[in-house]
Formats: structure tokens, C-alpha cells, sequence
């Protein structure tokens, strides 16, 4: 609360050191304005980052490039003894139900995969699945009580 430049601790109060109840009021509120001000910029950049997620996760192709770094990676992790791999993280309300599903272990929650998941699902079911790997769903975590992130697993 002192300034610490003011040697007398004044934190530029009136020569009798009080600072009117008012000024001080007025001083909070420019404080909390500029705090909700920095808060509104930072959610402001976290919808604009979800929503470009939203849009690559949605109209971008798996390429062989990324198939490929998921075959690296699941034989870097076999050598070390692992036995799953998460190949993709995404909200919940990417899939067509929002991932109920998914968080159901329903039999055909494939169906309800959209975008990058729908791809991998795929790529999985034609070039891993013969081979003897397994995919599954989980919903990671339920903030508020409600489903909110999906994983996509490769096991083998």
C-alpha cells in the first residue's frame, strides 16, 4: 500500500498522511477495472487460440508426416516397456454428441468422431488394426461435473 519512492510512507496522501475514503474507493476501482481489462484480453486470446484449434482440428488432413510420428513414437515407447500412446487430445464437444459415447463405452462411439479424430480412426482401422493394435476412447476429465476432454489411445 506505501509507495515505496515516498520516504514518508505517504503513497501520495494529502500533507496530513489520510487519504480520502473516496480517492481510495476511486483508486480500487481503477485497480479492478484494469485487472477485469487484462483478464478480458487474456479470455479474449484463449477463444481466438480454440477456435483456430477448432478450425485446423477440423478441416486439416492427417498426413503421413504425422502418421509417422505416431509409428516413432509407439516404437520409442514399446522399447521402454509402454503399452498405449495418446494420439489425439481434443474437447469433448468435437464429437457429434459431444462425447457421450465415448464417456458410455458405447459399441459404435467411432460414429460420433469428427475432424483429425474421425481421420485417425480411420487411418487406424485400414493400417493398425490388422496388424493386432487397438484404439480407444476416454473422456480424460469432467470439469463441473460435465465431459470435457477426449483421448484417443493406441495400444498394443
Amino acid at each position: 500500500m506505501n509507495d515505496p519512492s515516498k520516504k514518508d510512507g505517504s503513497a501520495g496522501a494529502p500533507a496530513g498522511g489520510a487519504i480520502p475514503a473516496a480517492e481510495l474507493r476511486k483508486r480500487m476501482a481503477e485497480k479492478q477495472a484494469e485487472k477485469a481489462a487484462q483478464a478480458a484480453g487474456r479470455s479474449k486470446a484463449l477463444e481466438e487460440e480454440e477456435e483456430q484449434f477448432r478450425r485446423f482440428f477440423m478441416t486439416s488432413e492427417v498426413t503421413e508426416e504425422d502418421i509417422g510420428r505416431i509409428r516413432e513414437t509407439v516404437y520409442r515407447l514399446a522399447e521402454r516397456g509402454e503399452t498405449s500412446f495418446m494420439i489425439a487430445k481434443f474437447p469433448s464437444d468435437f464429437c457429434a454428441d459431444g462425447g457421450r459415447a465415448i464417456n458410455n463405452n458405447e459399441p459404435d462411439w467411432p460414429k460420433s468422431l469428427t475432424g483429425r479424430a474421425e481421420q485417425m480412426y480411420d487411418r487406424w482401422r485400414t493400417n493398425a488394426k490388422p496388424l493386432g493394435y487397438k484404439l480407444k476412447a476416454e473422456v480424460l476429465n469432467y470439469p463441473k461435473g460435465i465431459i470435457g476432454e477426449i483421448g484417443l489411445f493406441v495400444e498394443w
